[in-house]
């Protein structure tokens, strides 16, 4: 499978943004978003999530996470054991209600150039911009 996305914009949503998850047997791979705005969402802007299918490959550049509300754990939730490969390159992750970028499973997940502030106003000093349970380089 492959997807590009560019220049769209998720505002208001009810759920999640932009939702990742396979079922057993099917991938979502090679997806490249560029200048894709996910905002003021009531789950994760962006969720990559266990559910029986793989996912890799993902890149986006340019994109937006912003203003996922008390429902969401993250901005950016990954959290799939089959998630091999993800680039957030050059993105704004800003005013999420909990954290920016929450990192629970996956592999070969790189995070670079990007800013990354204003998160957590749910609680102050409760969550994080980054909250990593892998401890990503």
């Amino acid at each position: 499978s492959g997807l590009f996305a560019s220049q769209i914009d998720f505002v208001l949503s009810t759920t999640t943004g932009i939702n990742f998850a396979p079922a057993a047997g099917d991938v979502v791979i090679f997806a490249f978003f560029d200048q894709v705005l996910v905002d003021a969402t009531t789950g994760p802007g962006w969720s990559f999530v266990d559910s029986g299918g793989k996912i890799g490959n993902i890149i986006c550049t340019n994109c937006w996470a912003a203003a996922s509300t008390a429902a969401g754990l993250a901005g950016i939730f990954l959290n799939s054991t089959t998630l091999d490969g993800f680039t957030w390159a050059n993105g704004h992750v800003r005013a999420n209600n909990k954290n920016g970028i929450y990192v629970a499973h996956g592999v070969n997940i790189t995070i670079t150039g990007s800013q990354i502030f204003n998160n957590g106003a749910g609680s102050v000093g409760t969550y994080h911009g980054i909250r990593d349970f892998l401890k990503i380089k």
